[in-house]
């Protein structure tokens, strides 16, 4: 008999793939373990841009960027490539009101030499969304 968890995650430029596999006979069941990790909220001013970063604890990897964004628009949301954090960029479209904006990173562990993840990503990404974002919200101002 053969089992096997899996779970696909895909962010803005990378997507994450984790499979804890594992056989009948002496092999411990696998096991698969995910946490979802709080960022700090940011209050971002009237035409600003922000970006976090959310760490995975040890022993985890990153599968999944999760904006909670409000009222701000969000400029990127990634797993960076070396799975151990989610990065966000926010931007506030507004010229008189702060608003708030966190992220949240799903990570997940499992049986060692059972976990199984591969990334993927476009390089440059994060950055170039960032400044984008930036770039509409100071034209959208003017």
């Amino acid at each position: 008999m053969h089992r096997a968890v899996l779970a696909v995650a895909l962010a803005a430029t990378t997507a994450a793939l984790v499979a804890v596999t594992a056989s009948s006979g002496a092999d411990p069941t696998p096991t698969l373990g995910v946490r979802t990790v709080l960022g700090k909220m940011l209050h971002i001013p009237p035409g600003q841009v922000a970006k976090e970063d959310v760490h995975c604890p040890k022993h985890f990897v990153a599968i999944s960027a999760d904006p909670v964004n409000g009222a701000n628009l969000i400029g990127y949301a990634a797993v960076q490539p070396t799975l151990k954090k989610a990065s966000f960029g926010f931007g506030n479209p507004s010229v008189t009101t702060t608003y708030s904006s966190y992220g949240e990173a799903v990570c997940a562990t499992g049986t060692p030499g059972a976990l199984q993840v591969k990334a993927a990503t476009a390089p440059g990404g994060a950055s170039r969304a960032l400044s984008d974002l930036a770039r509409r919200i100071r034209e959208a101002g003017r």
